[in-house]
């Protein structure tokens, strides 16, 4: 009896044991099913998240590609954002205005991107780019609280776009005062009707301050002649690198890096996208056919020419061509066949300037100055076709009677440039909501 009841004592408590082990087990199991759930569900939430954000970073790219593209669909002659699809938040034309790519819906039914762009100042859009993933029933017409409700992933990135702002839109700009004693001779275009050249979207000149040139000459587009001047304050409180950085997208010392900016003694000079010449050096190129700014079969690459002043004259930085003894001859930059064969030149005349002898220049040239703006000196004629600017205030002064600037802003050498779309993004943060 007492062997049968511990028998059965035994079997009770190893069903017991047996119970516990097999409840441990059950747990254990649940336990391991919720952790592997939990790192599916985290998985899948990774990898909806990186999709939303893929989409809004592609709607940013999407949107730099259009404004490249076909700029004047989104900005008009002064870089404002044109009114398309408005929403909320600000009156069109306004510094707030939002702006929806044209309505453009990117995506399908189960991913989508919408955009919106702010001016924020005058050389940079802000865009709110929002991506969308795990989503379900979403169409082209889906407005974003729609979208926000169908979807379960959402990315929000805020990325600042800084624009050419001026660009070659003007025939001329001035950052502030034009000023000048010689006379000034300015071609817009001269088109009878529409459609004018593309690239010629802005004014004949362009100036933050006064134009004070008694002998100034400009002309336009004959069917639209409100193009000729603009006075633009916000010019003149601009930033010089800013400024300088709206025509080559680049800062001074970026444009400098001496990776990029070579001397003529190096070995790659002839090929850098950056020529670094002093004033003497120019001066001789410029008066020989066979050099770098002249001969055909090399200005296809002459790239941006920073003229120098501090190489030869370390203490001012002047910049002298020619002499009053000895003008220049036949001074020329750039290439024009007149048959088609275009290579223009970029020639930044970094100092003040004073040419003895006419020169001309095929494509853009830009005056700087470390002073308050580019004075300019000259016996003879300056003669630009395709476009210039000026940082700072322009002095202009004739050495002797007769015009002292001259600029034609042809639609064939501006397109040549390469330089009208210049767009940059800056980096840029995200939230996830």
């Amino acid at each position: 009896m007492n062997n049968m009841t511990l028998s059965r004592q035994k079997g009770v408590a190893t069903l017991l044991v047996t119970l516990v082990f097999l409840l441990i087990a059950t747990i254990a199991v649940l336990g391991s099913n919720r952790i592997i759930y939990s790192q599916q569900r985290d998985t899948t939430n990774v990898y909806h998240s990186t999709q939303a954000n893929e989409m809004a970073e592609a709607a940013i790219e999407f949107f730099i590609a259009e404004v490249q593209r076909n700029r004047s669909s989104y900005l008009n002659a002064s870089n404002g954002l044109i009114s398309n699809n408005t929403i909320s938040n600000g009156t069109p034309g306004t510094n707030n205005l939002h702006v929806r790519i044209a309505g453009t819906f990117i995506g399908d039914s189960s991913k989508a991107a919408m955009l919106y762009a702010a001016e924020v100042s005058l050389m940079k859009l802000r865009l709110r780019s929002i991506g969308f993933s795990d989503c379900s029933g979403l169409t082209s017409s889906s407005s974003l609280a729609d979208t926000t409700a169908k979807c379960g992933a959402k990315i929000e990135l805020i990325q600042d776009i800084d624009l050419t702002q001026i660009g070659l839109r003007n025939a001329l700009t001035v950052q502030c005062q034009m000023q000048s004693t010689g006379s000034t001779n300015v071609l817009l275009g001269w088109k009878a009707t529409p459609p004018y050249p593309p690239a010629l979207s802005g004014y004949a000149i362009e100036t933050g301050g006064a134009e004070n040139n008694a002998g100034s000459e400009y002309y336009v587009n004959q069917g639209d002649s409100s193009k000729k001047q603009n006075l633009n304050p916000d010019l003149c409180s601009m930033n010089r690198d800013d400024y300088f950085k709206s025509f080559f997208n680049k800062t001074p010392a970026q444009l400098l890096d001496s990776t990029k900016a070579l001397r003529p003694t190096d070995t790659d000079f002839l090929i850098a996208p950056v020529k670094r010449v002093s004033a003497s050096e120019f001066a001789a190129a410029c008066q020989d056919p066979s050099s770098f700014l002249r001969d055909p079969a090399k200005t296809a690459t002459v790239g941006v020419v920073w003229v120098d002043g501090k190489i030869d004259d370390p203490t001012n930085g002047n910049i002298i061509l020619g002499s009053s003894s000895s003008s220049m001859s036949n001074c020329q930059a750039g290439y024009d066949n007149g048959a088609g064969t275009i290579n223009t030149a970029k020639v930044i005349f970094d100092g003040n300037t004073t040419i003895y002898g006419s020169m001309s220049i095929t494509g853009f040239m830009y005056g700087r100055s470390d002073g308050s703006g580019w004075t300019h000196s000259q016996k003879g004629a300056l003669s630009i076709y395709g476009a210039a600017a000026f940082e700072g205030s322009y002095n202009g002064t004739s050495l002797v009677p007769g015009m002292t600037l001259h600029v034609a802003a042809e639609e064939k050498f501006i397109n040549s440039l390469g330089m009208a779309n210049g767009i940059s993004a800056a980096k840029g943060n995200w939230r996830d909501f």
